[in-house]
């Protein structure tokens, strides 16, 4: 039996509406989550009603918080980054032996492609 994630199966994450489809959503986008129980790909559809409205703004309306203003490529659940500050205000464990841990819960086989995906894409990369 292969592993499937429901997006592969077409499931489209609606933002704003309170989870109902936007009447004028602008586009979908293919977004890596990360919460509490490994890392997660899931297809939003931004909310086009309100065109000032940034994504990343709606991404922290629906509680995840964007890696990037500009293009947000992956977020982080409001759960995740609070579990995050407590194990390290109480174990002093650093940012990447923590999401080395979810990345294990997500594929126990070692760190490989996804690690690779989030450090070259370009979303993460410096400007000058």
């Amino acid at each position: 039996m292969e592993e499937v994630s429901l997006s592969n199966l077409g499931l489209v994450t609606s933002l704003g509406h309170g989870g109902h489809v936007c009447p004028v959503a602008t586009r979908t986008q293919e977004l890596t989550v990360l919460h509490i129980d490994g890392f997660h790909t899931f297809v939003v559809a931004y909310c086009g009603c309100d065109p000032l409205l940034p994504h990343h703004l709606q991404l922290f309306d629906s509680k995840l918080f964007s890696a990037s203003i500009d293009q947000p490529r992956s977020a982080f659940t409001f759960e995740l980054l609070r579990q995050y500050q407590i194990h390290h205000l109480e174990g002093k464990g650093s940012a990447y032996t923590y999401i080395q841990s979810l990345y294990r819960l997500t594929n126990d086989k070692g760190f490989g492609e996804l690690m690779v995906r989030l450090v070259t894409s370009p979303a993460n990369t410096l400007r000058s």
